[in-house]
């Protein structure tokens, strides 16, 4: 009777973390759901006037304080200089907003869009077709991840403009250049800041999406697993 008992409270605890995991998993779906309809397929402009709540669609919310009296239409074009400046010392926030930033300009471009300083809609020809295309393609391998053309690493380095560097990596596999650290890459040889910068920023956005992938992998093997044991014997 006392194993039973000790089972049942076992169990019960096993039942709460999981069901606490599932939780977190919806959660996590709908932010990533909110995420891919406002910010990616397309920009919700309404929030993005709402600069504090568009930051919380990807839970900068509290460096809204850093940007006030700011128009949006001035903080897209910021680059990783200005943000430090502003007070946005984490490298990670940074990137992330930068790569935000880049989504926003796309979207603008493609919808041949300005935005006055005013922030008056106004319809004009665009002319600079070559940054446009530039914005598609880097969302199409870099934002969305194309490990495909990772594999060819001198043609990934050329699309964020650094083919120069392709020597320096010679006889690397990209899985081992991710991991480099800015103290690496100067060792490497990348004298350049900003090109260090650009580097160690694409290379966490690669491995948040590989470790994003594995996590989904696991917990659907997970979620398989709980199904298979309460099937009936």
């Amino acid at each position: 009777m006392r194993i039973f008992t000790i089972f049942i409270r076992k169990f019960s605890k096993f039942t709460r973390h999981f069901n606490k995991h599932e939780d977190m998993l919806v959660k996590q779906e709908r932010r990533e759901k909110f995420y891919k309809e406002n910010y990616i397929d397309k920009v919700n402009y309404k929030l993005l006037e709402d600069f504090p709540m568009w930051l919380g669609g990807f839970e900068l919310g509290y460096l809204s304080h850093l940007f006030r009296g700011k128009k949006w239409q001035e903080i897209i074009k910021m680059n990783y200089k200005d943000l430090e400046k502003l007070g946005v010392l984490s490298f990670r926030n940074r990137a992330t907003l930068i790569r935000n930033f880049l989504i926003v300009r796309r979207h603008l471009a493609e919808e041949k869009i300005e935005f006055s300083n005013k922030g008056n809609i106004e319809k004009k020809s665009f002319e600079n077709e070559k940054k446009l295309n530039y914005l598609q393609f880097y969302e199409k391998n870099y934002v969305n991840v194309n490990f495909k053309l990772l594999e060819d690493f001198p043609a990934w380095l050329n699309g964020i403009k650094l083919a120069h560097l392709a020597k320096l990596f010679e006889g690397k596999e990209w899985y081992e250049i991710i991991e480099m650290t800015k103290d690496d890459l100067k060792d490497l040889g990348v004298t350049s800041s900003n090109a260090r910068n650009k580097l160690i920023a694409n290379f966490w956005h690669i491995k948040r999406k590989l470790y994003s992938s594995t996590a989904a992998t696991s917990d659907k093997k997970s979620s398989e697993n709980k199904d298979m044991m309460q099937k009936p014997g």
